[in-house]
C-alpha cells in the first residue's frame, strides 16, 4: 500500500510543535448544547427595550473548511521550507502552497526537466501514479497518498494527539496538484501544490471525503516541502558528480622547459582547473590563505607540524618542500593550465622541490576520485 514518508516531516513537526504537544481541543463539550435565551417578552401595552446581539449564540455549522468540538485541531501552521538557492515563499492570498526558487542547470541539461524528475522520483519510489500530466502546461495531478496512524505517525504533521484517543485503524488519503511556473527568464520557477482529493477512515469505514482546513493546509505543505527536499537533494548530487568528473578529467603531469622551470600541469582549461583547485591542494596538505583569480594566483602554505611532512616526502628522503608561504600561479594554456610554485620571496621552487609538491598533488588526486 502506498505510503507517505517525507524527509521534510522533522522540520515540519518542529514548526507544527514549538507551543507544546496540545493539539486536540480538551473539554466535555457542553458549550456546544447552548443555545441563545427566548426572546424578551413584554406586554403588548409596553414598549420593548432595544435588542443588543452580544450574547446571541449563532447556530454552529461545521463545513469542510471548519472543525468544532472535538474535531477541532489546534495547530500552528506548517512552514514551506526554502531549502533551494534562491528560494522564497511568494506572498498573497493564493490558497496553494507554493515556493519561487533559482533552476539550476547542470550539464546543459533542460534545467525544468530535473524539477520534474525529482518530482517524478519521489512519487514514483512510493508507487504512486499519476492520474494526469501535461509537461508543456506545467501540470501534475496525482493518485492517492496513502498513511496509516500507526505505520506514518509523522504524517500528521504534530496532530497525533488529535488522534490519540481514538481507539482503531485510521487511514488518511490525499491526492494533489503540482503547478510549475517558469520565469520569463528561464532562470526561476514557481512550484504550487493543491490538495485535489481527500478521505478519512476509520476502521475501514469512511468517516469523511472533505478535509478541514487544517488538515488541508498542513497536509499540503508537508508534500511540497518532500518535493522541495528531493529537488535540493538531487541537485546537491549532480553537482558533486560533476565535480567528481572535472576532478578525475584533471590529469596532472610535471613540465620543465628549456631553462629549468619546473611547473605542474593540469590537463583541463583554466576555469575547470582554477575551480577545483582548492579542494586539491587542501586534499595534499596545503592550507589556502587567499585566492586571486585576477592574478591566477593561490596564496598557500605549508604548516611545519610532522603529520603534513609524509605529503611531501617518501621513505627516508629529505623534505623537498620547507614550511612557509607560497604562491601558485596559473597559467591558461588553451586546453591546459599550467601551475608554477613560487616561494614567499618570489622565487620560483627548484625542480626537486617542484616535483615533491606534483607527486603530493597527484597521489590526493587519485585518493579524491576513487
Amino acid at each position: 500500500m502506498n505510503k507517505l514518508v517525507f524527509g521534510a516531516v522533522a522540520a515540519g513537526i518542529m514548526l507544527a510543535g514549538c507551543t507544546g504537544n496540545d493539539y486536540r481541543a480538551r473539554s466535555d463539550f457542553e458549550y456546544l448544547e447552548e443555545q441563545s435565551n427566548p426572546e424578551f417578552q413584554v406586554p403588548e401595552d409596553l414598549t420593548a427595550p432595544p435588542k443588543r446581539a452580544d450574547y446571541y449564540i449563532p447556530p454552529v455549522q461545521e463545513t469542510e473548511e471548519t472543525a468544532y468540538g472535538a474535531d477541532l485541531a489546534i495547530s500552528a501552521p506548517i512552514q514551506v521550507l526554502t531549502l533551494v538557492d534562491g528560494s522564497l515563499r511568494p506572498q498573497g492570498d493564493d490558497r496553494r502552497a507554493s515556493i519561487e526558487f533559482d533552476i539550476t542547470s547542470v550539464d546543459g541539461d533542460n534545467p525544468v526537466d530535473g524539477i520534474w524528475n525529482s518530482l517524478w522520483g519521489l512519487i514514483q519510489k512510493r508507487g504512486i501514479a499519476a492520474r494526469f500530466w501535461d509537461k508543456d502546461g506545467g501540470i501534475l495531478v496525482t493518485d492517492w497518498f496513502v498513511a496509516h496512524r500507526d505505520e506514518d505517525p509523522n504524517y500528521f504533521f504534530g496532530l497525533e494527539d488529535y488522534f490519540m484517543d481514538r481507539r482503531g485503524d485510521l487511514e488518511v488519503r490525499a491526492r494533489y496538484a503540482f503547478n510549475l511556473e517558469v520565469g520569463r527568464t528561464g532562470r526561476t520557477a514557481k512550484l504550487s501544490a493543491a490538495m485535489v482529493g481527500f478521505e478519512r477512515y476509520f476502521d475501514n469505514q469512511l468517516e469523511r471525503d472533505k478535509p478541514t482546513q487544517v488538515e488541508r493546509d498542513n497536509f499540503t505543505v508537508n508534500v511540497l516541502n518532500g518535493v522541495v527536499k528531493q529537488y535540493q537533494q538531487d541537485m546537491q548530487l549532480q553537482r558533486q558528480e560533476k565535480s567528481l568528473e572535472q576532478q578525475r578529467a584533471m590529469a596532472l603531469s610535471l613540465q620543465v622547459d628549456q631553462k629549468g622551470l619546473a611547473s605542474i600541469v593540469a590537463a583541463v582549461p583554466f576555469d575547470q582547473a582554477w575551480q577545483n583547485a582548492e579542494s586539491l591542494l587542501e586534499a595534499a596538505g596545503f592550507i589556502v590563505e587567499d585566492k586571486d583569480r585576477t592574478q591566477a594566483t593561490y596564496f598557500v602554505n605549508v604548516p611545519s607540524n610532522w603529520s603534513f611532512r609524509k605529503l611531501f616526502v617518501t621513505d627516508d628522503e629529505e623534505m623537498g618542500i620547507e614550511s612557509g608561504d607560497y604562491k601558485l600561479f596559473f597559467g591558461d594554456r588553451g586546453q591546459t593550465t599550467t601551475i608554477s610554485i613560487f616561494n614567499d620571496d618570489n622565487k620560483p621552487l627548484s625542480e626537486e622541490e617542484v616535483s615533491k609538491a606534483y607527486h603530493s598533488l597527484r597521489e590526493a588526486l587519485e585518493r579524491m576520485t576513487n
